[in-house]
């Protein structure tokens, strides 16, 4: 999904895992502004945790990973308004967020709203708030719960689209 552009020797790949587990176990609401210290508490959540149940979480990363690639393509966590355009840097900001948020997506549900999905995406980049907290000062947590709120409440909001219709 990332194009190959995590170093492994380095470890990247593993501290993006790592966050979306420290997000996904913890919440962003958990999130103090020490990272660090959020992924520890992480990791110590994850040692208690069954086979059962670290394997629905890997269940749920790998089905965020299908449907970031799925809406996204080549452009998955990184900033951009259309799809033509030039590939971007991961963004680890948008990586927290949309890992999070689309492993909880159903994938039929992702797969029948790829473009209203991708849509509701470029709005929120229109939104000088959630760049702002998806650009600079990304640790601190009111710029967190800011960007997790809005992404949150354009998914509902097409859900609830998609309820009426």
């Amino acid at each position: 999904v990332t194009g190959r552009s995590l170093d492994s020797l380095m470890m990247r790949d593993r501290e993006f895992v790592n966050r979306f587990c420290a997000f996904a176990l913890l919440g962003f609401q958990a999130f103090r502004g020490d990272l660090d210290q959020f992924l520890a508490d992480a990791l110590c959540a994850m040692n208690k945790k069954s086979e059962a149940e670290l394997g629905e979480l890997s269940v749920r990363f790998q089905r965020s990973m299908r449907n970031n690639f799925a809406v996204f393509q080549n452009h998955a966590f990184r900033k951009h308004w259309g799809a033509g355009e030039r590939r971007n840097p991961l963004n680890v900001a948008l990586f927290d967020v949309f890992s999070v948020l689309y492993s909880e997506l159903d994938e039929l549900f992702v797969e029948a709203k790829q473009r209203e999905l991708r849509m509701s995406f470029y709005e929120l980049m229109e939104d000088s708030k959630f760049v702002d907290a998806i650009s600079s000062g990304t640790s601190d947590p009111r710029k967190v719960v800011n960007r997790f709120q809005k992404a949150k409440e354009a998914i509902t909001r097409l859900k609830e689209n998609d309820r009426e219709a």
